[in-house]
């Protein structure tokens, strides 16, 4: 009876680690294609980016500040921002049960802000999204609506966050030449070039940067005092930094934007 139990456990053992092998594996295997393709050029490496480098300018984070409220992510705040001549916005997505993206930095910020904290981290259906307000007073978001809006709006780009579901975003964003894409890790930066999306961001270390070929950058302030950087930007690329204020000790040349929550559009 004891070896049985004993071996019941070790097939156990053996099931996980099969499993663990398996998933590991296929992910060398797609992040070895996914960087194949990108080394032999059947995805683009280096991007043109004069449209980013007339001046360096801010970055709505979460669509800006609103009514003394950041991180809204909302229709509210995007409608503001382009009233202030933003061209570049960034909105965090969540995906909804059925799959639709809407503006959401976390799904549990998302519940609380909307009264619905009881739900924690359980992802909202599209009826139930449309139903709330944030903090009281904003209207949620979904990508396809941003499309509505700024397919109207050809000068202003929309920059994605938290969001790595390529597929749905080219589906629901059909503006290939007003979206950036931000991605964490080599293995998304690759995948979200193979699947077409035009400009993609990468956030690493300068090694990583360079190993991967990316033309934009996500960084924080501290990177900037690299001379390496520098050069990198002065080679026809943009750095993207991760500060939201105090930019007036900053000494920014063309080809960088700033996330900010408060800043108005072009840095002075």
């Amino acid at each position: 009876m004891q070896h049985k139990k004993i071996n019941k456990w070790i097939y156990r053992l053996i099931s996980i680690g099969i499993a663990i092998s398996i998933c590991f594996g296929i992910q060398y295997i797609r992040s070895s294609w996914y960087k194949w393709t990108h080394d032999e050029n059947f995805v683009p490496a280096r991007l043109p980016v004069t449209a980013f480098r007339e001046a360096p300018e801010f970055i709505a984070h979460a669509g800006g500040k609103i009514d003394g409220a950041i991180y809204t992510n909302s229709r509210e705040a995007i409608e503001q921002a382009i009233r202030l001549g933003h061209r570049f916005i960034e909105i965090d997505f969540k995906a909804t049960i059925g799959g639709e993206l809407y503006g959401c930095h976390s799904k549990r910020e998302f519940n609380v802000r909307t009264g619905r904290k009881w739900l924690g981290h359980i992802p909202m259906t599209v009826g139930m999204v449309k139903s709330v307000k944030i903090d009281g007073k904003f209207t949620p978001i979904f990508m396809r609506e941003i499309y509505d809006i700024l397919k109207k709006h050809p000068e202003i780009y929309l920059v994605t966050d938290k969001v790595t579901d390529y597929d749905a975003i080219i589906e629901q964003f059909p503006l290939p030449d007003q979206l950036i894409v931000e991605t964490f890790e080599p293995n998304q930066y690759y995948e979200a070039l193979a699947k077409g999306i035009k400009y993609v961001t990468f956030a690493g270390p300068y090694e990583e940067m360079i190993k991967v070929k990316a033309t934009l950058a996500v960084m924080d302030e501290q990177a900037w005092n690299d001379p390496k950087i520098r050069q990198w930007v002065k080679n026809g690329n943009t750095a993207m930094f991760l500060k939201q204020e105090n930019y007036d000790k900053l000494d920014f040349p063309l080809g960088t934007l700033a996330y900010s929550d408060t800043c108005h559009p072009r840095i002075k």
